[in-house]
Parts: C-alpha cells; structure tokens; sequence
C-alpha cells in the first residue's frame, strides 16, 4: 500500500541517478522455502472466504558472512551517526528510524564488492538500481502496512537485513496502488489475510510480482507471532525478539 503523495525518501532516492550494472554472472544463493510461512486470515477477521495464494517470496540466508556485515554496518555508521532517530514519515509509514541514500561507489571497496555480488544474484544482468537506501530501524521501531510507491521504484525490492533477526509480514491488498489512512493501515495489518517471513541476521529477501504490488509488507514493532493462527496459538519458540535492525534496500528504477 502506497500513499498517493511519495515518502520523502522513496522521492529523494528518485532525483538521484540509477546506476547500470555490469553483465557479470551471478552468484548462486541458497534459498531456504522453510522461512516463509503460510498465508492465514488476519488475527481480527471472521472471514471463512477461501485464502489468496501465497506469493512467490524468495529468502537467502547467510548472503553476507559476519565480516562482510561488520564492514556494511562499519559504512552507515559514518553517515548516519549525526542523525537521530526521527518519530515518523508524514505519513506514519515507518517510525523510530534513521535514513540515507548513497551510491554504491560512496562504500567502502570491501562493502562495494559485497554490494556488487548481492546484486548480480538478485537483478538481472544490466539492471538500472536506484541508489541503496540504508534504513535503521531502532528496537522500537516498526513499519506500518504499505507498498513502496510504484513510480518511484520498479518491480522489485531487494533487502538484506542485519544487527537482529526480524520477521516481515505480507498483508494482502490486491487493489495496489491507492490512497491510505491510519485506520486502512490499522485494519490491513489485523484483518487482511497475511503470512510472516522469517529475516534471519544477515539474509537477503526478494519481493517480486504479486509480493512487490498486491501484499503490503510491514516489521512489527512487537514480538512477532510465528506459525500460530493468533497470538494465543503461538508458542515462545514462533517469536523473535527484535534488536536494531539495519537494512540494505535495492530497487530498481520504475519503467519509463
């Protein structure tokens, strides 16, 4: 779910150049299909409507070893150790964060190879990427239901998670691209059908199709339920305890 006015991010990452990759072969990851979950009605639904299917949703665990992390983390803390920890977007997309956008030659070379390697397995040879988008998302932090804008950004969104395990939730919204209020969002995130995706520290998700433009996805700020129907189903062992959560955002630039 979008708003119809851009976050101020998604249109500053807009008015920077997109960067054409090389052709290079890409490296194989190892995907693991057990850290997507099953899609299930929302905690505060009554439907019995059949569920939609389950987006094709693809989750590489350890794309980054833990000195490829310390050095990606070495990197944004240059840039965002001045900033602080703002309360929210207008549009109360994400809260409790801090952001830059930086060209992948603005890292370190050690950080640029990684970048590099990440990119060549997730994007097809010559892709034109929007600058990476660094979200810190401090241990109270979250993000609400949305889509990210689609003239913005094209049709995937590539992230690699680090500092914490975290889990992402898909809320279905098969109607796109639309004006959204707080109570849209509220009711998206409790009553819409969803599934959880487990982000072990150091993965790699890839939203395409159906996942970048019909599912809203959104970290909770709250432990999150694991393989229970609702939250008095779950056991202690489908939660996890969120830290602060940084994040490598890749999109390539919208069509046109």
């Amino acid at each position: 779910m979008a708003c119809r006015r851009a976050p101020r991010s998604l249109r500053r990452i807009a008015k920077l150049p997109c960067c054409r990759l090389s052709t290079a072969s890409s490296v194989a990851l190892r995907a693991d299909p057990a850290l997507v979950g099953a899609v299930r009605h929302g905690v505060a639904s009554s439907s019995t409507d059949p569920l939609p299917a389950a987006p094709a949703v693809t989750i590489y665990p350890d794309a980054v070893d833990e000195a490829e992390e310390a050095k990606l983390v070495r990197d944004a803390e240059r840039w965002l150790k001045r900033k602080a920890f703002e309360g929210g977007h207008f549009d109360r997309v994400i809260v409790h964060y801090r952001e830059v956008q930086k060209k992948a030659s603005a890292f370190s070379p050690g950080s640029q190879k990684v970048i590099e390697r990440l990119i060549q397995a997730a994007f097809p040879p010559g892709a034109n990427l929007l600058p990476v988008h660094l979200l810190d998302l401090d241990a109270d932090g979250y993000i609400q239901p949305h889509v990210d804008h689609v003239q913005y950004s094209g049709s995937s969104i590539v992230g690699l998670s680090l500092l914490t395990d975290a889990v992402m939730t898909l809320h279905y919204e098969p109607r796109g691209y639309h004006e959204t209020t707080e109570a849209d969002k509220e009711k998206l995130a409790t009553e819409a059908p969803w599934l959880p995706l487990k982000l072990p520290r150091r993965s790699l998700y890839v939203l395409r199709g159906p996942a970048r433009y019909e599912w809203a996805h959104a970290i909770s700020q709250q432990p999150v339920v694991g393989e229970g129907d609702s939250e008095s189903e779950s056991s202690e062992s489908d939660r996890t305890e969120r830290g602060r959560r940084l994040s490598l955002i890749f999109r390539d630039g919208a069509p046109g």
